[in-house]
């Protein structure tokens, strides 16, 4: 992307937090560290290995909307015009939705629209862990915390403003 990308938001969705930067030039004007991480969302709101309850997803959602609030206005105020993603919590449901595997090399675009996490947000949520596990793209030791990183990550496309897709990164093939 380069200079070209303008004014560039970052998110990276790790097992215990929320990583979101945000700036115009080389060093990032702003950042933020959120215990949103989803490993630690996993642990906190689901158990077992079936479908979560409609309750537990529900308190799942509000709490990462209340956590995000304030760093959610702050992005939304700058505008960025490039949004880029660089976790598996955005990776897999990518592959979900048809984008391009890692093993095709980090150059070859991906992208992930926000209703197409949305969707595979809703799918995740009425599968079983071991069930993700066999959908394209969700690797079985990140299965049970694929539904905590979707729910996140759409929540943090939409609370964020304008972002309808976000642009992938991939670290490594």
């Amino acid at each position: 992307m380069g200079w070209q990308s303008g004014p560039l938001a970052l998110f990276d969705i790790g097992g215990g937090s929320l990583e979101v930067a945000f700036g115009r030039g080389r060093l990032p004007d702003y950042v933020a560290s959120l215990p949103l991480g989803a490993s630690r969302l996993t642990r906190e709101f689901f158990d077992g290995d079936g479908p979560p309850s409609e309750r537990s997803l529900k308190a799942l959602r509000r709490r990462v909307r209340h956590q995000l609030r304030d760093v959610a206005a702050q992005i939304r105020w700058e505008g960025p015009r490039t949004t880029v993603a660089t976790s598996r919590a955005f990776q897999q449901p990518a592959r979900l939705c048809g984008a391009a595997p890692g093993r095709q090399g980090p150059f070859v675009p991906r992208y992930l629209a926000r209703a197409d996490l949305r969707d595979c947000r809703d799918t995740l949520a009425a599968l079983p862990v071991d069930r993700r596990a066999e959908l394209p793209g969700i690797c079985a030791p990140r299965a049970a915390q694929s539904l905590a990183g979707a729910v996140v990550g759409h929540t943090v496309m939409k609370l964020t403003g304008g972002q309808d897709a976000v642009c992938l990164s991939v670290g490594r093939p």
